[in-house]
């Protein structure tokens, strides 16, 4: 007797139920594919702002490296630097330090505006995607009895203090070296804004994810 054997019938396709199990298994993973990357998103987002914040340094140095002439005087060439303020912690001001007091002279809104050739405020950089500015912080001690209770991003830092402004500025002659200052210091007269030899400026996603930038008097940035 001849056995006859029959070839499996691969032409049904999906069943139903096994349709809506694919279709289950699809709609899972591009879920936690939308999740991951909306998160991956944000990380990337906080990090770039933390760069840029780290190359409008850089940008400074070498304006005041290459001598670049202020817009109100052809003959004046004024350092140049970035100005943070915790009042406004949604953007970030580089300015041209036309009085070469090394602080930031916020302009007079009413009768100006930044980008005048009076106005020491050379161009507001705003941050985007609900990214702000988290904490300033420098490495001296204050007077007053101020608490360290900025949490230094370098490893084996100590805690660092809090500052409500933070003024960088470069300058002819020393270009690669910043003079770095704080809140005006009360405790002193006359009252002088505190110094530091480094700062750390942390920025913050509406997420929570942050990240840190460095800034020392040599110039040198780092971003953690």
């Amino acid at each position: 007797m001849k056995h006859i054997f029959r070839r499996p019938n691969f032409s049904q396709g999906f069943s139903f139920v096994e349709l809506i199990v694919a279709i289950a298994i699809i709609t899972t993973l591009s879920a936690i594919f939308l999740f991951n990357y909306g998160s991956f998103e944000r990380r990337v987002t906080i990090n770039i702002l933390a760069h840029q914040i780290a190359g409008w340094v850089y940008d400074a140095q070498v304006s005041a490296m290459s001598v670049k002439r202020a817009r109100n005087e052809a003959g004046r060439f004024p350092g140049y630097g970035l100005y943070f303020d915790m009042a406004t912690v949604n953007k970030f001001i580089f300015i041209a330090d036309l009085n070469g007091n090394r602080v930031y002279d916020p302009y007079d809104s009413v009768t100006s505006t930044c980008g005048d050739p009076s106005e020491e405020c050379e161009q507001e950089i705003i941050l985007l995607r609900g990214n702000t500015i988290a904490s300033l912080c420098g490495n001296m001690p204050s007077s007053g009895g101020q608490s360290q209770n900025c949490a230094s991003a370098n490893p084996a830092y100590p805690p660092l203090y809090p500052t409500g402004v933070i003024n960088i500025v470069f300058a002819r002659p020393n270009p690669f070296d910043a003079t770095i200052w704080g809140d005006v210091n009360t405790a002193v007269f006359p009252q002088v804004p505190t110094a530091y030899t480094n700062a750390e400026i942390a920025v913050t996603s509406s997420k929570g994810y942050r990240n840190t930038v460095t800034i020392w008097s040599t110039g040198q940035v780092s971003v953690r």
